[in-house]
């Protein structure tokens, strides 16, 4: 057996409080009466208090319960106003028995007219939307769903900062090591020799030959530094184009690294340009190509 459910709000609170107040003393009061032998006076308050419990366990229905018990009382007294109002109009006179008719009509007229207002206005507030126990359980359903969005929201919360907890930890031993972290000097592999001829001797080796027969004559001088002077044709980013002033027609391409991008900006064109450079591994004899190039003084 499952334990009662406890009043959810303070009217179910009151209305039981005084409600149980009312059952224990007819019920007490059923039980010194039928001590007493006054039996009928008992079983009176006996069934007062099985009424009061029945009303209490179906206060819901409690605006059907009082209409039709209004409507029973209303028709029980109809007789009686009936038989006050005719002697009246017949003997022209007001009895005892008579007063005591009409003033329990009355009575009864009054006390229905209350009950039924009473009622009415009752149906019409437990039946607006969101009222009575449908609005205290509504009530408690949303309250729950967003305690329930609370819940969920501290959890992401508490997930997205130890999240940026960690992130920062992980930033911080980054930097840690970018900042001990050994540096390595690597020493330049690139070529150390100087090629004895210019760069109008190395165009000479194609003239009259294909690249591929002039392969062999320039094979050794790949790789070698040289220092060239020339008359600056264009400049791109990391890319000058020099005419060589011991031959106009011997065009240069010099390949510098992005960081001479500053250097090669302030360079303009037709003006002079000293570059020392490699010669590079591929050649293809229109123009002399070369690599890690810098700018000389």
């Amino acid at each position: 057996m499952s334990d009662a459910p406890l009043p959810d709000n303070m009217e179910a609170a009151i209305r039981w409080l005084l409600g149980g107040v009312i059952v224990f003393a007819f019920g007490f009061e059923s039980v010194v009466m039928l001590l007493e032998g006054k039996f009928v006076l008992s079983g009176l308050s006996f069934m007062a208090a099985v009424g009061i419990t029945a009303v209490l366990v179906y206060w819901a229905y409690l605006p059907a319960i009082v209409l039709v018990g209004v409507g029973l009382l209303a028709v029980g007294s109809l007789p009686y106003i009936f038989v006050g109002l005719v002697r009246f109009f017949r003997q022209r006179r007001v009895e005892k028995q008579m007063l005591i008719i009409v003033g329990s009509a009355l009575i009864a007229v009054a006390l229905i007219a209350a009950i039924a207002g009473g009622a009415l206005l009752y149906v019409a507030n437990t039946t607006k939307p969101g009222s009575g126990t449908a609005q205290s359980d509504e009530l408690n359903k949303v309250r729950q769903e967003l305690q329930a969005e609370r819940d969920s929201k501290a959890i992401l919360d508490s997930q997205l900062a130890t999240a940026r907890r960690e992130l920062q930890t992980a930033q911080r031993q980054l930097e840690t090591r970018q900042i001990t972290a050994p540096v390595l000097t690597v020493e330049p592999t690139g070529a150390t020799l100087f090629t004895k001829k210019t760069i109008r001797q190395l165009r000479a080796l194609y003239e009259g030959r294909t690249a591929l027969q002039a392969e062999p004559f320039i094979a050794d001088e790949k790789g070698k530094l040289i220092d060239v002077e020339g008359t600056i044709v264009t400049v791109y980013s990391g890319i000058a184009m020099l005419t060589s002033l011991e031959n106009t027609g011997d065009h240069i391409e010099c390949r510098f690294g992005t960081s001479w991008n500053a250097k090669l900006s302030t360079f303009r064109k037709g003006e002079i340009m000293k570059v020392r450079g490699t010669v590079a591994p591929h050649q293809n004899g229109a123009q002399i190509y070369l690599d890690n190039c810098e700018i000389r003084v």
